[in-house]
């Protein structure tokens, strides 16, 4: 795997988060506020062009979403969040 494509752990991930926002009726703006960042971000969070994985420790209010689709901790440590380090 090149270290800059997307793991595909991310693009699962993104892919439920954009299914829940969609059933919530939430737009990536909305989603974004409430996780204090901007809707590009949550955007390429869905594509699993950036890691939301190695993120989403760091949302002010991680529980408002992504409870119901987080993998489980133990699927995280297959993602190396060194190439983010930098981000």
């Amino acid at each position: 795997m090149s270290l800059h494509s997307p793991h595909p752990l991310d693009i699962h991930i993104g892919q439920r988060l954009r299914l829940r926002r969609k059933t919530m009726g939430m737009s990536q703006a909305v989603l974004g506020k409430e996780v204090a960042v901007t809707f590009q971000q949550i955007q390429k969070y869905e594509l699993g062009t950036n890691s939301i994985t190695c993120r989403i420790k760091q949302f002010k209010n991680p529980s408002t979403v992504f409870v119901s689709l987080v993998a489980s901790k133990r699927n995280f440590a297959a993602v190396s969040c060194s190439r983010h380090s930098a981000a």
